[in-house]
């Protein structure tokens, strides 16, 4: 892409602001910092211009093409600020530091009100380099191998590969190895650093589906199954894991710094601490007072939230309309999440409605994420103290977890995985109609475990 097609889809690179030596006022120290910053900036430039269609992904999702956000960089004598327009806000984030991986895209060491965050801008042709992927992953198989040998005593690697099978929903970004220490016979699932937050989350639902599979393929199941993702990417997944059936028994998370050739076992009795900072978002009542605002979004899932937020009801009776509020924001430290819909059922009790619309492996351990961060909320009074629910008397019973999607078009793995979640988490499945879109009807409805079995369906 030619340096002048670049500027004028990305007005930000045409600006340059030099360094300047103060008559006054001016130290050393600042104007050292002032070079600082401008290296900083010139570094992501040249990094944007070296991308084909440069994307910009928030904590390891994908939020938008650079020249739809209106991408700007600006400097300030202590600060480089970073901001773009995902929809009709702003967002702003201080840049801290800039890292190039082996594919050429940038990741943005951010901070906002005292709060880290990562941004990545990659380009959008990445699947263009499908080989430079595929001899990363290979590469990364052997550091892997190399890895569990060093950590593991009396290893013995059964089994070993790095490709996709489409047929089972496995993804060929994991490496996945099946080995024996000792006596003891394990599986193991490893993924990259370099590839998205999106995909370490996803190593737990992949595992959980791979583990299946494997005993019919191999004369001694292993009894053990191994997580291992990047340390610095684990949290949402170790969030995840300690409310998973078997996690620290048989299902184990280590975390990987293949730099120093270590490797540890994650302590799940410590999830961390989720952002406790809520923000009062619109109820239904007050935002259909602004014509169209839903109806003009094309994204899918959002048309059917709106519909959706016209009368709860229709989700389930007892759920009550009065209250009820999409697009939560609910922060697990850095990982910042958007809870579809959060409402409250006619007694008072907390219901968390997961959206989807079409088939994705994921649909179970996002919804149990928003489920345990509402939880945590919950917990300490927050939500009536930001001034939801005004005038319920919210019940200390756990929160209700919906899963809502058209009924033919939950993944095929998703009994099997919601299996695995404790059964402490009440959650309910509601397929609805196939064409949703012109009228929302319910046509099946189950509980998924022991915890709603006081919950009529």
């Amino acid at each position: 892409m030619g340096q002048e097609v670049l500027s004028k889809r990305y007005p930000f690179l045409r600006r340059r602001v030099w360094p300047c030596v103060r008559e006054h006022g001016g130290t050393l120290e600042s104007y050292s910092r002032e070079c600082e910053i401008l290296r900083l900036k010139e570094k992501i430039e040249e990094g944007v211009r070296s991308l084909e269609q440069p994307q910009l992904y928030q904590n390891g999702r994908r939020v938008d093409r650079l020249e739809k956000l209106h991408f700007a960089l600006s400097c300030s004598p202590f600060h480089l600020i970073l901001s773009f327009r995902p929809a009709s806000k702003v967002v702003r984030r201080r840049v801290i530091d800039v890292a190039r991986d082996a594919f050429g895209a940038l990741a943005l060491k951010t901070e906002w009100l005292g709060k880290s965050e990562l941004i990545e801008i990659r380009s959008g042709l990445e699947r263009a380099s499908s080989g430079e992927w595929r001899t990363a992953r290979q590469e990364f198989q052997t550091a892997v191998e190399a890895l569990i040998a060093g950590n593991f005593p009396k290893i013995t690697t059964l089994h070993s590969v790095v490709h996709s099978d489409l047929e089972h929903s496995v993804s060929g970004r994991y490496v996945r190895l099946h080995f024996r220490s000792g006596a003891a016979y394990w599986y193991a699932l490893a993924v990259g650093p370099w590839e998205d937050q999106a995909t370490v989350d996803a190593t737990l639902s992949s595992g959980l589906i791979w583990r299946e599979l494997l005993p019919a393929e191999n004369a001694r199941p292993a009894e053990r199954l191994a997580l291992i993702v990047p340390s610095g990417k684990l949290l949402v997944l170790k969030s995840r894991m300690a409310w998973t059936r078997g996690a620290g028994q048989r299902i184990h998370l280590l975390g990987m710094d293949l730099e120093k050739g270590a490797l540890s076992f994650v302590d799940l009795r410590d999830c961390g601490n989720l952002d406790t900072a809520l923000s009062q978002v619109q109820s239904w009542n007050s935002a259909k007072r602004q014509p169209g605002c839903y109806r003009t979004d094309l994204n899918s899932e959002r048309w059917l939230e709106s519909l959706i937020l016209r009368d709860v009801r229709m989700i389930d009776s007892r759920l009550d309309p009065r209250f009820v509020y999409p697009q939560v924001p609910a922060f697990l430290s850095g990982d910042r999440g958007m809870i579809d819909l959060l409402s409250v059922t006619s007694q008072g009790r907390l219901a968390v409605l997961e959206l989807k619309v079409g088939e994705d492996i994921e649909l179970p351990m996002q919804g149990l994420d928003y489920w345990l961060r509402v939880r945590w909320h919950h917990l300490r009074q927050e939500f009536q103290n930001q001034g939801y629910f005004p005038g319920v008397r919210v019940s200390t019973e756990l929160p209700l977890l919906y899963f809502v999607c058209p009924q033919f078009r939950y993944h095929s793995s998703f009994p099997q995985i919601v299996r695995q979640i404790d059964p402490a988490v009440p959650m309910i499945q509601v397929g609805i109609n196939e064409n949703w879109k012109s009228s929302v009807q319910v046509v099946l409805k189950r509980r998924l475990n022991s915890a709603t079995a006081e919950f009529p369906i």
